[in-house]
């Protein structure tokens, strides 16, 4: 098979599957996300695994399902992914996939995810109590606060954020998105990068709003740049580095987001995101 029309195959049906309407509930994100993590980055380790954000409640349920589609190597799970987009949305393949065989379908793989929740929320193994803790923080949060949960439940459930979901939002909530800082004074564009959600990162961009967001840093110091270098995503450190971000911000621990690039030694990082003549 011809790798560079697998390749080109595959992204097109990841791209797809950013911009689709139709729902998925969270098993079938959870496995698209799994062979994606490990066609794009690699197969999962304790090195490579996501870090969890304050209140992402996600993350644990994301690295179980990247480490079990980690049977697969990036050709396989390009290919299981394509299988599976199909066979989802009814679209015909654009490249002959019949011959090409896996160990395991990505049906076969089983993933625990709580149940009773709704799609935009994914929560971890304590998933009681993480939902317990959230509720009685918001019980004294800030009412900005409060409103703000329910876009970033969204954000960090992988729903589609277009650009008129953000002016929606702001418009309902009379909040500014542009000025809104959280209780640990992450930006909405940290809170995308943090869960990789490339439509809502996107639609930040097309606003504007992201240009003015890239270089703010959090209470430890981190700028959006350092989250898209710790949860590395192709398409989203892209998109990001168009804004001419300033590489040389650092961190609480004196880290700039390359420092955190060079130290995911499993990832497979294009070359030109190292350099530093930025």
């Amino acid at each position: 098979m011809d790798t560079n029309e697998l390749k080109k195959e595959f992204e097109e049906k990841a791209e797809k599957l950013r911009n689709t309407k139709i729902k998925i509930d969270n098993n079938k994100k959870l496995k698209f996300y799994g062979l994606y993590k490990v066609a794009t980055v690699g197969k999962y380790s304790e090195k490579n695994k996501l870090k969890a954000g304050f209140f992402d409640f996600q993350t644990k349920y994301k690295n179980e399902a990247w480490e079990k589609c980690s049977i697969y190597s990036p050709e396989e799970a390009m290919i299981e992914y394509i299988k599976f987009y199909c066979e989802l949305t009814g679209e015909k393949m654009n490249i002959d996939l019949t011959k090409s065989k896996t160990s395991k379908s990505i049906g076969e793989i089983s993933l625990d995810v709580p149940e009773g929740l709704e799609s935009q929320g994914i929560y971890s193994s304590t998933a009681k109590e993480s939902k317990e803790n959230l509720e009685n923080f918001l019980k004294t949060a800030p009412e900005n606060e409060k409103k703000f949960q329910v876009l970033k439940d969204k954000i960090y459930g992988g729903d589609l954020i277009t650009e008129d979901v953000l002016k929606e939002f702001e418009i309902e909530n009379k909040m500014n998105l542009l000025e809104f800082r959280d209780n640990i004074n992450q930006t909405v564009l940290h809170i995308s990068v943090d869960a990789i959600n490339f439509s809502a990162v996107e639609s930040l961009v097309k606003l504007n709003y992201a240009q003015d967001l890239i270089n703010e840093v959090d209470n430890i110091g981190m700028s959006p740049m350092h989250i898209a270098a710790v949860n590395f995503d192709v398409h989203i450190y892209d998109l990001l580095t168009t804004l001419k971000p300033n590489y040389k911000i650092k961190d609480n621990e004196g880290k700039t987001c390359k420092d955190y690039l060079k130290e995911n030694e499993d990832v497979e990082i294009p070359k030109k995101y190292l350099r530093d003549e930025e």
